[in-house]
């Protein structure tokens, strides 16, 4: 077994079908796939990018402290609902130590493989911890149940792969959870639907011991019937070699004194514990078991008929759900062993038949081919809230819902056709009080000893609780929880029926700028009442069911049943209406006319009064897409323009989308440029009163192969948008510091300023790359002088106060470019480490000719000389500026009537004159 680090950096695939998988995944991370779906897709691109034979994807469960399985893609599985305990095999090791594991030559070496991935003959298994925001939340494993090795390639792919998927599993865990537990309860379903018409006990003890082993992830389970002769293994399930024997007498039997009071018995650390009879059970030390739950299985009014023994070799204390779910497994076997204690003591008697349908735990009935009831048992009268009499007078499809009569009547009529038994089908029966019963209905068609058909043998469960879960998990799926309204899911499907059955479509995008982060400053129960509140008012102005304050918001709020206007909720600060156009009127106009309203009055919660305002993108089918996709994504691009030009509402246009095209394009190349060397450094002389160089500004420059000079002002917020902005600033830093360092051999105490953007000190290891790029380039810190403007300042204060008090203390000095432009705070100068103010080129270029402008210069330089601060004028064009600001004791001066930006050969020549 060999551990993997976690500090693989996945990278771009070449290979076609990675690059699939990787695109599938991200679609499943786009929320329109459910859990199940998500984890099938990733397992199945997995399995098939490695050439491994099987996959599974398993979820962590806190309320069960095991691992869930949601996907099994692997033909030699004998089970698709097998679970798994913290360092239970390779897939449980992966979970508790966070790191990837490999197993080739399973299962030598692994501790406690269980014994179900054994029988299933796996020759080596690879798994990987699934990690969201630091925390261990799931499991990717792969198999092999040939003769081969899974390599540290296949783990990076793995890891690659987890990443994409792994925040959207943990985003819909509920969903998932209650996914499993659906499916654990169609197990037990079928489990108790077969018992109540088998009369072989065996097979179905034997089907309980295997289901407790797959959902409880035990090494081992059996069930002890004691007799007068000894104790007989039953239904054994594991590793254990000699299933036939295992007799003892019952006096030696050290639990069952101990499991008369009917609960269950959990026994820890057997391997530890001197004082347990471990020579009286035979099974704990042949197993090496260390933890067993004894579930007894005892009717409430009789005697104890058995226990169910269930095994880890792993020392754990189950979960009350966990022992609540073994004392379900025993309730099973005790109706089994109950049931055919009954039947072999009423096997030769005429009331067998009707007492095993009165046990029966379904409703069983014989109905004539007329389609008249014959007979019925208890259970059924119970479903269908009639007494047997009352049902003995009716016809079978009396108690079907009205429109699934043509669906139950055909189940009937295919047996008459084909003989046999009919697959089980979901339908509505109507209870006596009136109520709809879900029901799950089986047919099985009864012949006389001439083999001729007599009856029909219906077999009716109640799964009425199992279907209203169904319907809440799909309502989660698709509303927002917050607001009840539509989420993006269902309105993408209700968008997509609408524009396929009418062309004329109006979809508007609205976000809400004072909605973002608004959890973090007031709580997240008062932000959702502030959402709550937003969405109730939206709800309004779209007028769906005609709203009005007798319109409670609930019924606003599943307007989209009306399939003519639907409101959403897309994320925390952003929904979407999808409306009807009205003839003539501009679609911009529209939506003012019907969403501003919204946004007129303030919203108090909590006392507190809070101003909402919101952007917003229209597009219209067909003119701008004829599908679901295209019109959202013309929605975003003009809800993009309207962020941008700071408008309420934008309608898309070709030129927005083009506009859009060409900033990506340009994200791409600039990030291209980064990487690759594409950008330069201009270089401007700082000189101060005397003409004196001092320092010089780096200036970073991009011509772009196709488009030319593209100037800062454009590319730079670019940079930041993208993430670009830390591998841009880690270039220009180097190659600044670089060229500082030449210079101090002709120019000694020439200094350089690097301008650092909000993004780089936000970041909590900027003042460690600053201080290696001085190091690497052997250049005192004093000769490094980061610009940052007011705004920059005014963003994350906290942080970026914390990072400049420890430049400062490494001797960096901060100076505070486009002074009096910003804040202009002079408390920030008084806490921040500053020492240099730069004044503003705006007010130094028109000093001479406005007074106005010419008095903040005076004012900037009388304050920096108060606070001990070097000043810097910009934007030095002439001659007479020059000497007006010396006149003013101007420290420094810059701009193009000293020199223009220049490379760094251009700066060498132009220090040499």
């Amino acid at each position: 077994m060999s551990e993997l680090g976690s500090n693989v950096v996945p990278l771009l695939p070449d290979d076609p079908l990675t690059r699939e998988a990787l695109s599938d995944a991200l679609l499943a991370a786009s929320s329109l796939l459910d859990p199940s779906a998500v984890a099938q897709l990733t397992v199945r691109h997995l399995r098939d990018q490695c050439g491994a034979d099987g996959a599974a994807l398993y979820w962590w469960d806190d309320a069960e402290q095991v691992l869930l399985p949601l996907a099994v893609l692997d033909p030699h599985a004998r089970s698709l609902h097998q679970v798994f305990h913290p360092r239970q095999g390779v897939t449980g090791a992966a979970f508790a130590t966070g790191m990837p594991v490999i197993a080739n030559g399973y299962p030598s070496g692994v501790e406690s493989p269980p014994a179900w991935k054994v029988a299933e003959g796996v020759c080596a298994v690879a798994a990987v911890p699934l990690v969201v925001h630091g925390q261990v939340c799931g499991v990717l494993t792969l198999t092999e149940h040939h003769e081969a090795e899974l390599t540290d390639g296949d783990v990076e792919l793995m890891q690659r792969v987890g990443e994409q998927v792994a925040p959207t599993l943990h985003s819909m865990r509920a969903l998932a959870h209650a996914q499993f537990r659906l499916s654990e309860a169609r197990e037990l379903s079928s489990l108790i639907r077969d018992s109540a018409t088998s009369t072989d006990v065996t097979p179905l003890l034997d089907r309980i011991c295997e289901l407790s082993c797959r959902m409880l992830g035990t090494e081992f389970a059996g069930v002890v019937l004691p007799t007068a002769g000894g104790d007989v293994w039953a239904g054994i399930y594991g590793s254990i070699s000699d299933r036939p024997g295992w007799r003892r007498e019952a006096r030696d039997w050290p639990l069952l004194p101990s499991l008369m009071d009917g609960e269950p018995l959990l026994l820890s650390d057997l391997g530890d514990n001197p004082d347990l009879p471990l020579d009286a059970m035979p099974v704990v030390r042949a197993e090496k078991l260390r933890t067993v739950l004894a579930v007894p299985l005892m009717p409430a009014d009789g005697d104890l008929l058995g226990v169910l023994v269930l095994g880890w070799r792993l020392s754990l204390t189950p979960s009350l759900q966990l022992v609540g779910l073994g004392r379900t497994l025993g309730a099973a076997a005790t109706s089994l062993l109950t049931q055919a204690r009954t039947i072999a003591a009423l096997r030769d008697r005429e009331t067998l038949w009707r007492l095993t349908l009165d046990n029966a735990p379904v409703g069983i009935c014989l109905v004539h081919l007329n389609g008249t009831f014959r007979l019925v048992n208890d259970a059924m009268s119970r479903i269908l809230g009639y007494a047997a009499d009352d049902l003995l007078a009716r016809e079978f499809t009396s108690v079907l819902e009205p429109t699934d009569v043509r669906l139950g009547m055909a189940a009937f009529d295919r047996l008459l056709a084909d003989g046999g038994s009919s697959q089980p089908i979901q339908v509505r029966c109507v209870h006596a009080d009136g109520h709809v019963v879900w029901s799950l209905l089986s047919v099985q068609l009864v012949r006389d000893v001439d083999d001729v058909a007599e009856y029909f043998c219906v077999l009716l469960e109640d799964i009425t609780s199992q279907h209203e879960q169904t319907a809440q998990l799909t309502h989660l799926a698709t509303h927002d929880q917050v607001t009840g309204l539509a989420n993006r899911r269902l309105f993408y499907d209700l968008l997509n029926d609408r524009v396929s059955r009418s062309g004329d479509t109006l979809v508007a995008l609205l976000e809400v700028p004072q909605l973002h982060g608004l959890e973090d400053r007031l709580g997240h129960l008062s932000a959702d009442e502030v959402v709550r509140a937003l969405s109730d008012r939206l709800a309004e102005c779209i007028d769906v069911l005609g709203a009005s304050d007798s319109v409670d918001a609930a019924a606003r709020r599943n307007a989209e049943a009306d399939g003519q206007e639907c409101l959403a909720r897309f994320a925390s600060d952003e929904f979407a209406v999808m409306l009807t156009p009205r003839a003539g009127q501009p679609a911009e106009e529209m939506v003012l006319d019907r969403l501003a309203s919204a946004f007129n009055e303030p919203f108090t919660v909590a006392g507190r009064s809070h101003r909402l305002s919101a952007h917003i993108g229209v597009a219209v089918s067909p003119a701008h897409g004829s599908t679901a996709q295209d019109l959202l994504r013309a929605a975003d691009i003009a809800l993009a323009g309207a962020r941008h030009d700071s408008a309420a509402v934008r309608q898309y246009s070709t030129a927005m989308g083009d506009a859009l095209l060409h900033s990506q394009r340009l994200i791409l190349d600039l990030r291209a440029a980064v990487a690759g060397g594409g950008l330069s450094l201009a270089y401007q002389p700082i000189i101060d009163g005397d003409g004196r160089l001092v320092s010089a500004e780096a200036l970073a420059r991009w011509t772009h192969p196709e488009f030319g000079a593209v100037g800062p002002d454009a590319f730079i917020p670019l940079a930041e948008e993208s993430g670009v902005m830390p591998a841009l600033t880690a270039w220009v830093l180097d190659t600044a510091l670089a060229s500082c360092a030449r210079w101090q051999r002709d120019k000694p105490g020439v200094a350089v300023a690097v301008n650092l953007a909000a993004t780089d000190l936000q970041d909590p290891t900027a003042v460690q790359g600053i201080a290696e790029a001085l190091r690497k380039n052997q250049l005192p810190p004093e000769l490094l002088e980061i610009e940052l403007t007011e705004t920059t300042l005014m963003t994350d204060p906290l942080t970026v106060a914390t990072n400049l008090n420890h430049l400062a203390a490494l001797g960096v000095k901060l100076a505070i470019d486009d002074f009096g432009t910003g804040y202009s705070s002079f408390t920030y100068l008084q806490r921040l480490p500053a020492t240099t103010l730069k004044i503003d080129r705006s007010f130094v270029t028109t000093m001479l000719t406005d007074t106005g402008n010419a008095a903040i210069v005076t004012m900037v330089l009388q304050l920096a000389r108060m606070l001990g601060l070097t000043t810097v004028a910009e934007g030095v064009e002439d001659a007479e500026t020059r000497d007006q600001l010396n006149a003013l004791h101007c420290d420094r001066q810059q701009g193009y009537g000293i020199a223009r930006p220049m490379s760094e050969d251009q700066f060498a020549t132009w220090r040499a004159t």
